[in-house]
């Protein structure tokens, strides 16, 4: 158990090869405080994973931000991989 809160704000989480966010054991208590987040992902890609939750993908990403992570002011952006691979860097 962790002694004061932790905190995950103004980060930007992006096209993670699986999952953009991953959680071991899901358990509300436990889990950092989520705010002001971008979290970008492939569209064919999971955003959120865990071992005791659903898995979440872009169709229902907000649900994950929203109702697992509790970031309410967190952006949620979902990529096309065939954009993104064509690129010339």
């Amino acid at each position: 158990m962790q002694d004061g809160t932790v905190e995950v704000c103004d980060n930007v989480f992006f096209a993670a090869e699986d999952c953009c966010v991953y959680i071991e054991t899901y358990v509300p208590e436990y889990l950092p405080d989520f705010e002001g987040n971008c979290y970008a992902q492939f569209s064919d890609a999971p955003f959120l994973s865990s071992l005791s939750a659903p898995c979440f993908w872009s169709g229902n990403a907000e649900t994950a931000v929203r109702d697992l992570l509790e970031d309410e002011n967190g952006e949620i952006l979902s990529l096309s991989r065939n954009c993104w691979e064509e690129r010339e860097w």
